[in-house]
């Protein structure tokens, strides 16, 4: 029926259009973002606690009584004697073939006990070995001072640290 009607609107009218009517609604939601941004930030100002000069000064105080108050010389002792033990806990290994031998001749003082030997008899046996060990380290140390053998005397001095703790 409507032939010959024009609707008088072509692709180009169209798209131009649906752009603006894009573009306004894209402006009205930054508006709508950048509103809300504000208008939280004036609420935290409303609702933040104002001091009075005498309450800011009894803060100011506190605070510097309790600067005072702390124990600073406790602190820097602290400081020294986490150093100090820091340098002394230093990693001290024997070599592998002495640490070899240890526990060999720790295995066999245990083997020499009966086979129903309690805990505390296996206790009483590595301890009695340990302090027989100090001893002869002790007198190997005190024999070989005048000698040229400093790796031994360094071994030596190993075994008697690590049996003393």
């Amino acid at each position: 029926m409507a032939r010959g009607v024009k609707w008088g609107c072509s692709y180009k009218k169209t798209t131009l259009i649906v752009c603006s009517v894009n573009i306004v609604i894209a402006l009205y939601v930054l508006r709508s973002i950048y509103g809300s941004l504000y208008l939280y930030s004036n609420d935290d100002l409303v609702n933040a606690v104002k001091y009075t000069p005498d309450e800011i000064s009894k803060m100011e105080e506190a605070i510097r009584i309790r600067r005072a108050s702390e124990p600073t010389k406790l602190k820097k002792l602290v400081k020294q004697l986490k150093v100090e033990f820091g340098e002394r806990d230093a990693v001290v290994e024997l070599p592998a073939g002495v640490k070899h031998n240890l526990t060999n001749e720790i295995i066999q003082r245990l083997r020499s006990l009966s086979g129903n030997a309690s805990t505390s008899e296996q206790r009483e046996a590595v301890e009695k070995w340990r302090n027989e060990k100090l001893q002869e380290v002790k007198q190997s140390t005190n024999l070989k001072k005048g000698g040229n053998s400093t790796f031994l005397q360094e071994q030596a001095g190993i075994t008697i640290s690590l049996m003393n703790c």
